[in-house]
């Protein structure tokens, strides 16, 4: 079984985390100042295995409650925890929908990580590592637009973003948004994912937006189109 979703002027100076965190490797060559390189590595994983939390956390939460299905950021809190703070995309379950715009109060001092749009394979019927890992690869083999900013300023070079997991255990909680959507719950290993993703470093204090958007298939008629713009408040201590 897979599973989509999309899913700087004011970020801290340094490359991301460099000076937030000993574990962070900075890489080379990065297109985009406050951005994690795409071969960088933060609090000792990678923006793979950073994916593969991001799932975890995102099908954690009934529908009712879930980042991933909420139209207005009343839920971007749902079960953060750690340094990094994840921003959701949108599910829509017929692919293509309109637009989202969310708000939400932010920590001033985490980074933030979601991605563009991705997509995870998830092992329900015995399906083996390399079943699923070419399926979420043909997949995100099929986007064609992937697009981001923060603060009315472009991020470079997006298509340098796409990374996927190793293989990794994904949670599915009785009652949570998969269970109640397919009947599924349990633990599913080996699940991978595959998408676009982007660690930013953390925003100082203040209004910030962060805009993203991930096209599969002819933008002119796509298989799946997902548009968010979060309209964050980063505080300290928050």
């Amino acid at each position: 079984m897979s599973f989509r979703t999309l899913t700087q002027r004011a970020l801290a100076p340094a490359l991301l985390l460099c000076l937030v965190t000993g574990t962070a490797r900075c890489g080379d060559g990065n297109p985009n100042p406050g951005v994690l390189p795409p071969d960088g590595t933060a609090w000792g994983m990678t923006y793979g295995e950073w994916g593969a939390a991001w799932w975890n956390w995102a099908l954690s939460s009934p529908f009712e409650t879930n980042p991933l299905t909420d139209t207005t950021g009343e839920f971007c809190h749902t079960n953060q925890a750690g340094n990094v703070f994840f921003l959701a995309g949108f599910l829509d379950l017929f692919g293509v929908g309109e637009p989202v715009e969310r708000e939400c109060t932010v920590p001033a001092g985490k980074a933030l990580f979601f991605p563009i749009i991705n997509e995870v394979g998830i092992p329900t019927d015995g399906e083996t590592e390399e079943e699923l890992r070419a399926g979420v690869n043909a997949a995100i083999d099929a986007v064609s637009v992937v697009e981001a900013s923060i603060d009315g300023e472009p991020l470079n070079d997006l298509w340098r973003y796409r990374a996927e997991s190793p293989a990794f255990p994904l949670v599915l909680p009785e009652g949570a948004l998969i269970d109640q959507l397919l009947g599924v719950n349990g633990t599913f290993a080996p699940s991978v994912t595959d998408g676009y993703w982007l660690m930013l470093a953390p925003l100082s204090p203040g209004e910030h937006v962060i805009h993203f958007r991930g096209v599969s298939g002819d933008p002119a008629n796509p298989d799946f189109d997902v548009e968010v713009t979060f309209f964050l408040t980063a505080q300290p201590g928050h």
